[in-house]
């Protein structure tokens, strides 16, 4: 950026050619004697005799005459910082702001000029805040009525707000043999609003009881079960086959036997219940959740 902007301030020193001139090069106008102006300021403050006579030596010495330049004339944005109100410089309030201005600038940059802009992003949320990310997709999801944007991501957040805004186009890639291929786009949306729990899942193939729960109780309202055991009859009309464990709520209360299903719901609701001790918490998980996908 500031290199641009070193560019674009040579470019406004140069001269016109006159009409006399018109087979000559333009040539470049006198800049401003700013190194000057700050050594009035700034300069006699650190300028003292022991300086004076060094400097002075070396031109005896060498023929060569130095001084302090404060300012490089031809690259005045070279040693330029940008700082907020409070004096940080924006490479110190993080690398989330650093690249996002980052992408503005080179926005705002190629609409003045007219020209095309590709954005290829990858891994914003690295460096950003959550409330950031959700500014960025937001301005991303604008500028993307006029510009192409690629963005790869690990962010939850940053899917499920794609998806809320109706974003389709999603490609998600894995690693194979040190080659990285297109598996498959994402999965339905099964629940009535995008959650977390269901992002995880069909875009990171990322298998929680939250989600396991979520589907659960979706499924149970389609199916108008009032209860628990209702609902686990419901499931085994679908699929006989169907696992069931034994069910133990209490001590006083005999074993019942529920599908795996309603036993994974109970779980996470009875953590104190030992009836899926042994079992492949995890693995039955993701059955289920895939299972209870299928009644959707």
């Amino acid at each position: 950026i500031m290199e641009d902007l070193d560019y674009l301030y040579n470019k406004n020193l140069q001269k016109g050619k006159s009409k006399k001139e018109e087979s000559t090069q333009a040539t470049l106008i006198d800049p401003p004697d700013v190194n000057s102006c700050i050594k009035g300021k700034i300069g006699d403050a650190v300028r003292n005799k022991q300086m004076e006579e060094c400097l002075r030596k070396f031109q005896e010495v060498t023929g060569i005459a130095i001084d302090f330049e404060y300012v490089d004339y031809y690259r005045p944005h070279k040693k330029v910082e940008l700082k907020n109100e409070e004096g940080i410089d924006i490479q110190s309030l993080g690398s989330g702001y650093e690249m996002f201005f980052s992408i503005l600038y080179g926005y705002i940059l190629a609409k003045r000029s007219k020209e095309q802009i590709i954005f290829l992003i990858d891994e914003p949320e690295m460096h950003l805040h959550p409330s950031l990310q959700e500014e960025l997709i937001k301005f991303l999801l604008e500028a993307s009525k006029e510009t192409q944007v690629v963005l790869s991501s690990h962010s939850t957040l940053i899917v499920e707000q794609l998806i809320a805004a109706g974003f389709q186009n999603f490609k998600i890639l894995e690693k194979k043999n040190n080659e990285v291929i297109e598996v498959k786009q994402l999965q339905a949306q099964k629940l009535p609003t995008i959650t977390s729990a269901e992002v995880n899942f069909i875009a990171f193939d990322r298998c929680t009881a939250e989600y396991q729960n979520l589907l659960y109780d979706r499924a149970r309202d389609l199916a108008n079960c009032n209860g628990h055991t209702a609902f686990s009859n419901w499931i085994l009309s679908k699929d006989k086959s169907r696992k069931q464990v034994a069910w133990t709520k209490s001590t006083s209360v005999p074993p019942q036997q529920l599908v795996i299903d309603v036993c994974l719901r109970h779980l996470f609701h009875y953590p104190s219940n030992l009836s899926l001790n042994g079992c492949d918490i995890n693995s039955e998980i993701k059955d289920s959740i895939i299972f209870l996908r299928s009644l959707l």
